[in-house]
């Protein structure tokens, strides 16, 4: 190894001349194939520290996919289903751990790794070199290479494939400098270790974590270290499987992936109709300023196969509101109406839904009265089947009305609307024949928000208006402040079925006593 390499240009073309070199010793790198240039070699040493690192802190071969000296991908060497191996265009061929740990590295974003340089850090076998030479990449570094790898790798771009050997045993100088501007920066070099160690001290309630868990949370933490301030690192199943690196926003950096109107896309089925088209059915959320509360709602999207890959949305990429499809005229079940007049029904409509395992003694429409619904000692907070109907909120504005006979109500049995997302989190408006109570549940701990005196009005209309991320309630013309709800959202309480909102009855001790709702109704704000 010499002390000296030049290289081919530096950061651009027409920065010439460029080279590396060591003031003292020599290089810790050998040039077996091809002229590397500036970048490459900024991407081959920073890729190198990562791996190196992962292998460390794992035990397992590890491989990493860099681009513009940040990582586009990193893995170690876990076994692959049948079906990632597919996805990640590999299923035809033989894997050693390093090969593994390479396609799970490149495999996770492939448009972010094309043409990418590649940090092994083992020794590349042949598995591995195969891989490698059927992708588009500029270079690869490992300690070294078998004599089968290193003949196909030298043959990759006509002969011109970089291919750097680097020595496993070197250690750099614990100072770093750097020339930016005609002036010479120096601090000390990165040498935190990351480990488990670092994962002792756990401020949840869950003091329990998996092991393979703690290994993705090792993968994430390296990873990071190896990219520009203000970014993120999703890992799972000993892969990173998203990096943002290097945000300008301190805020947006942990936003990756809800900039679009629809996100949270997942649990996809592929469907051809009679007409040979193709479509594709998945799940997805509609956030309101990154706040969920509708939960997963069902989606539709073109599909159009090229070299036999599924292409959603062609021309799109993302889904949308709406989508045209030519399809046969067939009927499917929607809500007759908006408003319900229960005097007037002879059984509930199928679109009302119930908590957890239904009590049909809870229940009964009473043709000329209403519905009646028991004052049940089960509240929403217990992971029971309280007396509470509900539709699923299909907007994020809307309005919810219920009109209650109130001649029968007290402190201890109290009926009215509820907004739920789930037992530790919701928002209920409970009328006891004097007051109107609003109490907002966070954590499973109700908090008192709003108190309206009642004017006597009988039968009593109760309305809860939601616009977006706050909600008010309105009775007997009059409009309460607002409540913020973001936290009944998925990012606050949890979930992802979304919320639902309904009538609800309950009491303090045991009785036979119904509350009766004579009308509900559900419909969009605008």
């Amino acid at each position: 190894m010499a002390n000296e390499l030049e290289l081919k240009y530096g950061c651009n073309p027409n920065q010439k001349p460029a080279r590396i070199f060591v003031k003292e010793g020599e290089l810790p790198i050998e040039v077996l194939n091809g002229r590397p240039g500036y970048i490459n070699l900024l991407d081959a040493f920073n890729s190198w520290q990562l791996v190196k690192e992962l292998k460390e802190a794992t035990g397992l071969p590890a491989a990493a996919s860099f681009k513009h000296v940040s990582p586009a991908g990193a893995a170690v060497a876990v076994e692959m289903s049948d079906t990632l191996k597919k996805i990640y265009f590999v299923d035809d061929m033989k894997l050693s751990p390093l090969a593994t740990a390479y396609a799970r590295a490149r495999g996770a974003d492939r448009m972010s790794s094309y043409g990418d340089f590649i940090a092994l850090s083992d020794t590349c076998d042949e598995e591995t070199a195969r891989i490698i030479n059927r992708e588009v990449s500029d270079g690869v570094i490992a300690p070294d290479y078998t004599p089968e790898a290193l003949e196909i790798l030298k043959n990759k771009r006509k002969g011109t494939y970089n291919v750097i050997k680097i020595d496993p045993a070197y250690r750099p100088a614990p100072i770093e400098h750097k020339d930016v501007f005609g002036v010479t920066f120096e601090q000390g070099r990165n040498e935190l270790k990351i480990d488990e160690s670092l994962l002792k001290e756990m401020p949840t309630q869950n003091k329990e974590i998996p092991a393979d868990a703690k290994r993705d949370l090792i993968i994430a933490l390296i990873t990071l270290k190896y990219t520009q301030s203000n970014s993120v690192c999703y890992a799972k199943d000993g892969q990173a499987i998203g990096i943002g690196a290097g945000q300008q926003s301190r805020i947006h950096c942990t936003r990756l992936g809800r900039k679009y109107p629809i996100c949270y896309v997942g649990h996809a089925d592929l469907v051809k109709t009679i007409n040979d088209e193709w479509y594709m059915v998945m799940l997805a959320v509609r956030p309101l300023e990154g706040y969920t509360t509708m939960g997963r709602e069902t989606f539709l999207a073109r599909v159009e196969w090229e070299n036999d890959w599924p292409v959603v949305n062609p021309g799109v990429g993302r889904l949308t509101d709406t989508v045209e499809i030519n399809l046969p005229k067939w009927t499917a079940y929607t809500a007759e109406s908006n408003e319900y007049v229960f005097s007037t029904m002879g059984q509930l409509p199928p679109e009302f839904m119930v908590l957890r395992n239904a009590d049909k003694s809870h229940y009964s429409l009473e043709k000329g009265k209403g519905l009646l619904m028991l004052f049940d000692t089960h509240t929403l907070k217990e992971q029971a089947s309280p007396s509470y109907l509900a539709l699923r909120q299909k907007h994020h504005h809307f309005m919810a009305k219920a009109l209650l006979d109130v001649s029968n109500l007290s402190e201890d049995k109290r009926a009215g609307i509820a907004y739920v997302q789930n037992n530790l989190y919701n928002l209920r408006v409970e009328v006891n024949g004097k007051m109107a109570e609003v109490i907002l549940c966070e954590k499973g701990t109700d908090r008192r928000v709003i108190s309206m005196p009642l004017q006597g009005s009988n039968p009593l209309e109760v309305s809860l208006e939601v616009d977006g991320l706050s909600a008010a309630v309105i009775i007997e013309g009059q409009k309460s402040p607002e409540v913020d709800i973001r936290t009944l959202s998925t990012e606050a309480a949890g979930g992802f079925t979304g919320c639902t909102v309904g009538l609800y009855a309950v009491a303090d001790t045991e009785n036979t006593d119904c509350a009766c709702f004579k009308r509900f109704s559900y419909s969009e704000a605008l």
